[in-house]
């Protein structure tokens, strides 16, 4: 970083002195609520982000105690000022559980995929269990291995037989050694192969539950407020299933 000062500008000074780290591996994902309560400092409850003399009210968006922006004053958690200050989380507690609006679409197409009366996912087990065994092959570094799988399926379009051939290889399949990290490759093709099992049935209406033949209802959506159900046009129950 250092060697780097001179195309930084006025900036640079902020960057002396900083010891050099080099990033090896980025995790994302959400925090869990535990996590976000660990990490406040303060429960948002001002709905006043400042009071008629223009200061940062007291439990409000721009409590001091989340960081300043303000020259000459410091932060009230790290005491340090605007320019060393790397900003503090608060939260907000909710009087009621919300949707997450991120994972609002995959909420609805998962509820269009359950059934209600067996609980199961509206997926063929043979279908699932060769996802598994893809995915116990990635997760041990065996590509190869994983890439003849899926040719060998292509074999069979009967999906009686189809079955019976995933059978076959989960009884002749030996219990493998999982990785305890993941290359970047094989990072790559576990991402390609959820996308395409999710697009394959996560995407799909279906009427009916493959595995017990009750009626699927139908789910809107108020923008990311509400979820509705409501039974299929003619039909008499959700649990109503075909003799």
């Amino acid at each position: 970083m250092r060697g780097k000062e001179s195309s930084t500008g006025g900036n640079s000074k902020w960057l002396h002195g900083l010891p050099e780290v080099r990033l090896e591996k980025c995790h994302l994902g959400v925090m869990t609520s535990e996590e976000v309560m660990e990490m406040s400092v303060l429960s948002i409850t001002n709905t006043q982000a400042f009071d008629p003399l223009g200061t940062p009210s007291v439990d409000g968006l721009y409590d001091r105690r989340l960081g300043t922006v303000e020259v000459g004053v410091n932060c009230q958690t790290c005491g340090q000022s605007w320019a060393q200050c790397m900003g503090h989380m608060g939260h907000i507690e909710l009087p009621c559980p919300v949707y997450n609006p991120l994972y609002f679409k995959d909420t609805l197409r998962l509820l269009q995929t359950i059934c209600r009366r067996c609980t199961m996912l509206n997926i063929p087990n043979e279908q699932s269990d060769f996802f598994i065994a893809q995915m116990q092959l990635i997760y041990s570094g065996k590509l190869r291995e994983m890439d003849e799988l899926i040719q060998e399926s292509k074999q069979y379009n009967d999906m009686e037989q189809f079955g019976v051939f995933i059978k076959e290889y989960k009884s002749k399949s030996s219990q493998n050694d999982l990785l305890e990290e993941l290359t970047t490759s094989i990072i790559d093709v576990r991402a390609d192969t959820v996308k395409k099992f999710y697009d394959d049935f996560f995407r799909k209406t279906l009427k009916r539950c493959c595995h017990c033949q009750s009626y699927i209802p139908v789910y809107r959506s108020e923008r990311t407020l509400q979820i509705l159900s409501s039974v299929r046009k003619g039909q008499k129950s959700l649990y109503h299933n075909r003799r």
